[in-house]
């Protein structure tokens, strides 16, 4: 009588079973944007992600994605309020406390919100990821940056 050898299957791991955690969308929502060279104003959609990166969409099937900005490393001058922006002209139809803006790497953009109250939640939001991502990399680059413990004697 013969003994078959019962050999267990392979099991080959495919990507489409494992579990893929991608960025976080911390907040989203639609926020009206000025176009820097036309000077016009196009509502978009809005995330911003765990991983500093603020992505806006046309619109919120986010079928095309039309920039992304990285708060990460240097978004700083968080203002609300209209008249925190001199000499930008915001829409007649946008109240002075939905305005907001801030500069990253030299460059200002210039939104407003539906309400006060999620343009408010927006500047919060932006200045807390900014604070909180920044002080990861200034401590991130102080740990590489340290010198190497001295061997024995």
């Amino acid at each position: 009588m013969s003994v078959k050898k019962v050999v267990p299957p392979v099991v080959i791991a495919d990507k489409a079973t494992k579990p893929i955690m991608g960025p976080l969308v911390v907040m989203s929502g639609f926020l009206t944007k000025r176009n820097r060279k036309l000077n016009r104003w196009r509502q978009r959609w809005w995330q911003l992600l765990d991983s500093g990166i603020l992505l806006y969409y046309n619109s919120d099937d986010r079928a095309k994605q039309l920039g992304q900005i990285d708060i990460a490393h240097s978004c700083y001058d968080v203002k609300l309020g209209r008249e925190n922006c001199p000499g930008v002209s915001f829409p007649r139809v946008a109240p002075s406390c939905c305005c907001l803006s801030f500069t990253v790497l030299k460059r200002s953009y210039y939104l407003y919100a539906p309400t006060a109250a999620e343009a408010t939640k927006w500047a919060e939001t932006i200045k807390k990821a900014s604070r909180v991502l920044n002080r990861r990399i200034v401590a991130g680059v102080e740990r590489r940056k340290a010198p190497d413990p001295p061997g024995p004697p």
